[in-house]
């Protein structure tokens, strides 16, 4: 039960470091009358984490290997371990803050720990590699799974259903998704090479002979496996078409959608949701064994995932570069740049829809990325009239290219970042007014 403890605490100071910097550490349990220690200031980030180190470390001691998928475990820990340790030392590489080897090396090891045969993790195969990777995110109980390290169990005959799959399918405004173009774009061709828009004229030639993650996270109108609910319909765009799935950008997404348990009912998901896999277990092996300069044991990682879905391309030690991957990661501070880079695209196609990302561009020091056009699909002839392409060119707007400006008309005050300061959030208002020795704010954000 301490292990259990101290898993949870190392994971809130985690999500809280990553969000506000500073924090102030405690290490005992305060009552009402400890009033010097309940009103301190914040201590840094570097006293901070080393604390987190220490104390995740004492967890993985503490607690037992895994016995039930949905209980906190010393496996539980070792992810838990490897990730804060990768966003860390990234995140001070890439911000000039001191000590990042250390960090990275944790994360190695941690990572290198699970891939031991003992915990026997290998990644999920599934009916075959074309349905491997769809059919991981759509069970309903992962006890037997040999990827997932923890989850979390959903019943609705408990009142702890989900909404996943009504949502991906029906869509409502407020809570419409859809797949970016700068994404999509990022999935490789099948022969290795990256994808260039250059005489693709239909949503066919776009998504076929591409990365076969591609098309088990997205749907295609096609007729064949990937189909999924859009059973030879186009994606309807928005609330200005209607008909088949709704999707904020025209490119449908199907990961996590299990047509079984599709409801037009609130809450009566089954799926269980994933908090770690070995799969991110892999690609942490990899990005700090890269930033490291040590082996990234591609074979047992990036090209383990690869093999899984029947993308025979590995990647190498020395890939092409790639000059739209070298603009949007322009710094990079590893020997093996190239290497870097392609480490993570591989991360933004295997992580899709996970809730990592936001924090991967965080401690990269990408943070423009999140205000970059946001572009939604091309309007191919082969899935939309050109009554249907009228409308949506009128009503939601198109980029030069003809892809979709899926913002532009619907947002009028254009989004903004600002180095360094949204790198983190404001303090909350209420708590310096509570505390003001928690102050002096954030860069950028005042007092």
């Amino acid at each position: 039960y301490a292990g259990e403890i101290l898993f949870f605490k190392c994971m809130d100071y985690f999500n809280k470091v990553r969000k506000y910097g500073d924090l102030p550490w405690y290490d005992t349990a305060l009552t009402p009358s400890d009033t010097e220690e309940l009103y301190k200031g914040r201590d840094s980030r570097i006293l901070v984490m080393d604390n987190v180190l220490r104390d995740i470390n004492q967890a993985i001691a503490w607690l037992p290997k895994k016995t039930k998928v949905y209980r906190v475990s010393k496996d539980a820990a070792l992810a838990l371990k490897a990730r804060i340790c990768l966003f860390e030392g990234t995140y001070r590489r890439y911000h000039n803050i001191e000590n990042d080897t250390k960090f990275l090396q944790a994360a190695y090891d941690a990572a290198g720990e699970l891939m031991k045969s003992e915990y026997g993790y290998k990644l999920y195969e599934g009916t075959s590699p074309a349905t491997a990777y769809h059919e991981l995110f759509i069970q309903d109980n992962y006890n037997t799974n040999t990827e997932v390290i923890l989850s979390k169990e959903y019943d609705p005959k408990v009142d702890k259903g989900n909404n996943v799959t009504r949502q991906l399918r029906l869509g409502e405004m407020a809570q419409m998704m859809g797949m970016s173009k700068d994404c999509a774009d990022d999935y490789l061709t099948i022969t290795g090479q990256p994808y260039d828009q250059t005489g693709v004229t239909s949503v066919k030639d776009e998504l076929e002979n591409r990365d076969p993650r591609l098309l088990q996270t997205i749907a295609t109108p096609y007729a064949g496996p990937y189909t999924y609910y859009l059973e030879g319909k186009r994606s309807s765009i928005s609330s200005f078409l209607e008909g088949g799935t709704h999707s904020s950008t025209g490119y449908a997404i199907a990961k996590f959608y299990n047509e079984k348990e599709f409801s037009d009912t609130h809450g009566v998901g089954t799926l269980d949701a994933i908090i770690f896999r070995y799969a991110e277990v892999l690609l942490i092996r990899a990005e700090a064994g890269a930033e490291l300069g040590k082996d990234p044991e591609l074979d047992l990682t990036v090209n383990a995932l690869r093999k899984r879905v029947g993308f025979n391309v590995k990647l190498t030690s020395s890939p092409a570069t790639d000059p739209k991957l070298v603009a949007k990661h322009p710094i990079i501070k590893g020997t093996n740049a190239d290497l870097i880079r392609e480490i993570r695209r591989e991360r933004r196609v295997e992580l899709f829809g996970e809730g990592l990302r936001y924090a991967d561009l965080m401690r990269w020091g990408c943070g423009e990325r999140l205000v970059a056009p946001k572009a939604g699909m091309m309007l191919y002839t082969d899935v939309y009239t050109p009554e249907e392409i009228a409308v949506l060119k009128t009503e939601v707007g198109t980029y030069a290219d003809g892809s979709l400006d899926v913002y532009g008309k619907r947002v009028t005050t254009p989004a903004i970042f600002e180095s360094p300061k949204h790198y983190l959030f404001s303090l909350p208002l209420n708590e310096m007014a509570l505390n003001p020795k928690l102050k002096p704010n954030n860069p950028g954000w005042g007092d």
